[in-house]
């Protein structure tokens, strides 16, 4: 059933819609604006509204007796219209057998077109409908509310998982700074750079493994010698006077490694644990020792001194070998001979590898290993300055295999009351 606006019955009224809209609030009908929708039940009504009421009159008891007698005979459609000034147009029932029926009918027509009754009156009243709308309405907005609240408590969950999430991922952040410290103090531990912060360990470790490799492998052969003594010579400092091993055995290198960098000044120490074996007389021997072997450079390296071994704890560049700068003048004779005398002692007890004597003979007691003796101790010479005396000396060593080898020395001693103590000791000329 299609349905009017309200606007469109104002139209038809000749009404303002805000009236029209009051009234059929008045009337119980679910309205709210001008374009709410009538039916056609509802528009007949706001008419009804609108059309003149009449007075009372005495015929009131006579319509009461006419609805009496209508009321049960009685049908019209919701579409008939009818008019007050009109005659009231009767829908005729089939007719029936009875003459008398008819009669009565025509009768009665005749009665309501005198009386000027309006049918309309006489129509079954239909009850209204509950407005669907008010109870929509309600129920939309117990849902809106309830959806607004979700989204809210969503929201704020949101919010907490996500903030949960930034603080787990600074701590996971805090702990990950942590374990970086500490391998790099663990590496740090491992191959120490004090006071070298731009050194490269990576290729000083390359340099030094390369270098003890050469330097390690020796053998009868001339031919291979000399390639030796070559490869040497380019890793060495530029004028410095490398000494060639001298041995009837052979020395095979078979691995190294680099454990530990010392940082002494211009010089870096670097400290190779190194594997090979000696063959001498068809006997062969499998040793592990530590080669120091002092370098200068950062990125590019140079030997400066002999290497030389201790306690078991090739970028090449060219520069100018570091040469004595000792000088004897103004020595008593007989200081130069105790501290040459306590010199060659003290190298002595250095090769013999005793540790109580080297803790009674030097401030930092150093040792160089098992195997090894001095065969010569060469080129020595003293200076005094401040109660000081600085010696500058080189030892032939001799390994058990009798192969020989040069190491440079700086000893810094200091008079006792029958001998010296050795304050600093560095394996190379300062």
């Amino acid at each position: 059933m299609s349905k009017k606006r309200i606007y469109e019955v104002a139209r038809e009224l000749d009404k303002e819609s805000k009236e029209i809209l009051s009234v059929a609030k008045e009337l119980g009908f679910s309205v709210k604006t001008a374009s709410s929708g009538l039916d056609e039940d509802e528009v007949a009504q706001v008419e009804q509204y609108f059309k003149p009421k009449k007075t009372k009159t005495k015929t009131k008891p006579k319509k009461k007796v006419v609805k009496k007698v209508v009321e049960p005979d009685l049908e019209f459609d919701e579409d008939d219209e009818f008019d007050e000034e009109e005659e009231v147009p009767v829908k005729k029932k089939k007719p029936k057998s009875s003459k008398k029926t008819s009669a009565k009918k025509a009768e009665l027509s005749e009665t309501l077109n005198k009386s000027k009754l309006n049918p309309k009156k006489y129509k079954k009243k239909k009850k209204l409908k509950e407005p669907a709308l008010k109870k929509s309405g309600t129920v939309s907005r117990k849902f809106a509310d309830t959806a607004l609240t979700a989204g809210i408590m969503l929201m704020f969950g949101v919010l907490a998982v996500g903030t949960v999430r930034v603080v787990s991922s600074a701590t996971r952040a805090d702990q990950n700074e942590q374990k970086i410290e500490k391998l790099q103090a663990s590496v740090n531990h491992i191959l120490p750079n004090t006071g070298q912060s731009e050194l490269d360990d990576v290729k000083l470790a390359n340099f030094a493994n390369q270098f003890t490799k050469g330097y390690i492998n020796y053998s009868t052969d001339s031919d291979a010698n000399q390639k030796r003594q070559d490869f040497l010579k380019s890793c060495f400092a530029e004028g410095f006077n490398y000494n060639q091993e001298s041995s009837s055995g052979q020395r095979d290198y078979v691995s190294s490694e680099l454990i530990d960098t010392e940082n002494q000044g211009d010089i870096t120490i670097a400290k190779v644990r190194v594997f090979y074996t000696t063959t001498v007389d068809s006997k062969t021997t499998s040793l592990s020792k530590v080669l120091a072997i002092p370098v200068s450079g950062k990125t590019v390296f140079t030997v400066m001194a002999n290497p030389y071994f201790v306690e078991d704890e090739l970028v090449a560049g060219r520069t100018k070998a570091i040469e004595q700068k000792v000088n004897q003048d103004g020595l008593a004779g007989d200081t130069k001979k105790s501290i040459t005398d306590f010199t060659e002692m003290f190298f002595t007890k250095y090769a013999e590898n005793k540790a109580d004597e080297m803790k009674i003979l030097m401030k930092t007691p150093e040792l160089m290993g098992d195997g090894f003796s001095v065969d010569q101790v060469k080129n020595t010479t003293i200076q005094e300055k401040n109660d000081v005396y600085t010696v500058e000396t080189t030892v032939t060593y001799k390994d058990a295999q009798g192969l020989t080898h040069d190491e440079n020395y700086t000893l810094d001693l200091t008079k006792q009351e029958n001998s010296y103590f050795v304050t600093a000791m560095y394996h190379y000329f300062k």
